[in-house]
C-alpha cells in the first residue's frame, strides 16, 4: 500500500474518532420511536416537539437559511439537551437553576433561567437539526425550536472544546505524518 493511501486511512480513522452522531431520524412523541424527518417553519414561531427519557432524540427539524435558531425546555423545568447540525454538535442548552417549576409558553421559558434554553448562530445553508435528551427529571416532556429566533438570552458560540478540538488533533496527526514522510523519503 503507497504512502500517500496510508496517510489517508490513517487521517480518516481519526476524524472518524472524533465524529459523534445522534440516532437516525426520530420525532419520537416521548416515546423513543422513530417517525420522520420534520420541516421547521422558517417564520420565527415556535414549534413544539415531545421528549422522551434521557438518551431520546427529537429530530432531524429541517430548514434552510442562516440566522439564529433558539431551543427551549417547556412546561416544567429540568431538562437539558445538545443540539446537533447536520450530524455536528453544536452545543448544550442552559442548566436549568430549578426542577419541577411550570411554565406555559416557550418566550417564558426562553428567558427565564429556570428552563434550559441557548440560542445557535447558522450559517448559510441547509441545516438538519436533532436534539438529545441529556437530563430529564420526569422522564419526557416537551421542547421548543424557533427560527429565526430572538435569542434566548446569550447567544451559543462555538468554542475549541465544541468543534476545534477533533480538527485540531487531525491537523496535529496529518503535520506529523507528513513529517514521517519527508523523513523516510
Amino acid at each position: 500500500m503507497s504512502r500517500n493511501r496510508v496517510l489517508l486511512l490513517t487521517l480518516a480513522m481519526v476524524v472518524g474518532l472524533f465524529q459523534v452522531t445522534p440516532a437516525e431520524a426520530q420525532d419520537n412523541g416521548g416515546d423513543g420511536t422513530i417517525t420522520r424527518r420534520v420541516p421547521l417553519p422558517t417564520d420565527g414561531t415556535w414549534s413544539s416537539f415531545n421528549f422522551g427519557d434521557v438518551g431520546s432524540i427529537t429530530g432531524p427539524l429541517e430548514f434552510n437559511g442562516a440566522g439564529i435558531l433558539d431551543i427551549a425546555d417547556c412546561c416544567l423545568s429540568g431538562d437539558q439537551f445538545r443540539v446537533y447540525d447536520n450530524g455536528v454538535p453544536i452545543g448544550l442548552t442552559s442548566t436549568p437553576t430549578t426542577t419541577g417549576d411550570s411554565v406555559g409558553d416557550y418566550d417564558t421559558a426562553c428567558s427565564d433561567p429556570r428552563w434550559s434554553s441557548a440560542s445557535f448562530p447558522l450559517g448559510a445553508g441547509s441545516h438538519s437539526i436533532t436534539i438529545a435528551v441529556v437530563a430529564s427529571p420526569f422522564g419526557s416532556g416537551s421542547l421548543g425550536a424557533r427560527f429565526p429566533g430572538g435569542g434566548c438570552g446569550a447567544v451559543e458560540v462555538p468554542t475549541l472544546g465544541q468543534y476545534g478540538l477533533a480538527a485540531l488533533a487531525a491537523l496535529l496527526v496529518l503535520a506529523g505524518l507528513l513529517v514521517l514522510r519527508r523523513r523516510l523519503a
